[in-house]
């Protein structure tokens, strides 16, 4: 708490005209240089954003547990392609069908986040946190125990749309903990963590799955899920909290519900006052109220999650959140159909083992690393940097050029992947392990850049931004990857390279696009920032 108060001290109160702030720039420096804390915290030690750093610490280990557990089982499908083949073929499901494990759950990732962060925004982060995780194990044990297809696929829809929370919720969560200055570093750690960790396990799914069986490979994610679930029990309290408005030289200052700093008019600050309590409880937060699971439903909670819906579909008219869509939609298409083909070129044509496929995911570690250093700790500097220059004022805008580098990487290692495939017995395996681990990099990096983008792009209604984004990206990535498995599972009637080649032009052609978003979205964000709210 004191740490906060000592920084606060140091945050200039006069405030940029109005017009400036809501359309996405925010003044991230005062006169003097010293860094703004944005959103403004009150002072009750119950604001998450005055709890301990050990507390916030909890909060992002129990989060980024579960999305690595949570996405790590939903990602291991791609490893585990060929045991499933193997399981179900003879039994008279075609090889189309059992390849289904590998595309749709991405489709009900992002239906996850449809669900629960509306129930979030009505019943609070934690009771969503707890409702999600347990459907996770819930679905998780049914495939344990399943003794068909249709039951085992079943459950692994249900273990994909509780892992939905992943990708909109728990990075709410981590939003309301932190400052925007700090969100680069913290998404960095998260989405890397998150990306890498469930990679590097689904290296040990395989060999559960051929040295134990296929039902402890369930077995032992069912457990780690549930560690999952006890550390959000014990970890994460509620977030969520009704920070009263701020009034600076006759501009207000408001959180909103998605724990986004606005400026506001006077008139619109009245309609919060249903939503923040006037009177800041300055009791400190005890451990047993973190443990409450139903915290309620706060007045107009209900009408604010059916509402969120409305200010998602507003939201696909920014430019640069529908390029966003389109970019990382097919960032994830391209990942999706790698993990169509690596199993089988591995086991058929190279003769790996069925339980050694999973060791192509060792190149995520590297990978990973890269993209968390490239886009989460440089783009933070880049921002900060751009921000000095244009005034101590930053723009959205300024983070799009880091996208440059990670997408011509991830087309150069997925059109050498493509030819990997196409010609194993010239290139050899390491080639395909080597450029998966490229492609990682490139994966990781549009995933952290694309959610920090997301929420300052769409300032009036950064929630529903980041839930457009990624939910979205699902959708697009899964008509993608559906579309080209048929070309895929034609094979040699059609080649790989031209499969992929269709994956990697639009992946080239959705990054030309950041060009004009890069020049002209500042311009329609003034013109119409006002338009998409909350």
């Amino acid at each position: 708490m004191e740490e906060y108060k000592e920084e606060v001290t140091k945050v200039e109160t006069v405030a940029a005209p109005v017009q400036q702030q809501v359309n996405g720039d925010i003044d991230l420096f005062d006169e003097t240089g010293h860094i703004r804390l944005v959103p403004v915290p009150s002072a009750s030690p119950r604001d998450p954003l005055n709890w301990s750093k050990s507390r916030k610490l909890l909060v992002v280990i129990a989060c980024c547990w579960y999305s690595i557990m949570s996405l790590s089982l939903v990602g291991a499908t791609g490893p585990m392609l060929p045991i499933f083949i193997g399981m179900y073929v003879p039994e008279g499901v075609e090889v189309a069908t059992v390849a289904r494990f590998a595309t749709w759950p991405s489709l009900f990732v992002g239906l996850g986040n449809f669900v629960f962060l509306p129930l979030a925004l009505a019943c609070g982060r934690r009771f969503a946190f707890l409702i999600a995780a347990a459907m996770c194990l819930i679905a998780t044990i049914v495939c344990a125990t399943s003794n068909n297809f249709t039951t085992n696929f079943t459950g692994t829809l249900f273990q994909a749309l509780g892992a939905g929370i992943t990708e909109s919720l728990l990075p709410l969560i981590i939003t309301d903990v932190t400052f925007v200055h700090e969100r680069g570093k913290y998404f960095g750690i998260y989405w890397t963590t998150q990306s890498m960790l469930s990679s590097v396990l689904n290296i040990a799914s395989t060999f559960e799955a051929e040295r134990l069986s296929w039902r402890w490979y369930y077995g032992i994610y069912a457990i780690a899920v549930g560690i999952g679930l006890i550390l959000a029990f014990f970890c994460c309290p509620e977030t969520r909290f009704a920070r009263p408005p701020a009034s600076f030289n006759g501009q207000v200052h408001v959180t909103d519900e998605y724990g986004e700093q606005r400026v506001v008019s006077g008139e619109e600050a009245a309609a919060y006052s249903s939503y923040a309590a006037t009177d800041v409880d300055m009791t400190p937060l005890t451990y047993g109220e973190t443990l409450k699971v139903w915290n309620g439903v706060p007045k107009g909670g209900w009408k604010l999650a059916g509402k969120s819906y409305i200010s998602m579909a507003r939201c696909l008219t920014s430019p640069g959140l529908l390029w966003a869509v389109i970019y990382t939609g097919m960032v994830l298409a391209v990942s999706i159909a790698l993990a169509l083909t690596y199993g089988t070129v591995l086991t058929t044509k190279l003769g790996w083992p069925d339980a050694n496929t999973g060791l192509i995911t060792v190149g995520a570690v590297p990978g990973g690393l890269a993209a968390n250093f490239y886009a989460g700790y440089l783009m933070d500097k880049l921002a900060l940097r751009s921000a000095r220059k244009n005034g101590g004022k930053h723009k959205p805008e300024a983070r799009l050029p880091i996208i440059i580098v990670p997408t011509l990487v991830g087309i150069t290692a997925a059109t050498v992947y493509a030819f990997a495939i196409q010609y194993p017995e010239r290139f050899g395996w390491p080639t395909i392990v080597v450029m998966w681990g490229c492609y990682f990099f490139c994966f990781v990096s549009s995933l952290i850049v694309s959610t920090t983008f997301a929420v300052e792009v769409c300032p009036q209604a950064p929630g529903p931004a980041l839930v457009v984004a990624v939910a979205f990206k699902n959708v697009v990535a899964f008509g993608m990857a559906y579309g080209i498995s048929d070309m895929i599972n034609d094979y040699p009637a059609k080649s790989y390279l031209s499969s992929y080649g269709v994956l990697i032009g639009c992946l080239g052609a959705a990054m030309l696009l950041a060009i004009p978003v890069y020049f002209f979205n500042g311009k329609w964000r003034k013109s119409g920032a006002g338009h998409i709210q909350n």
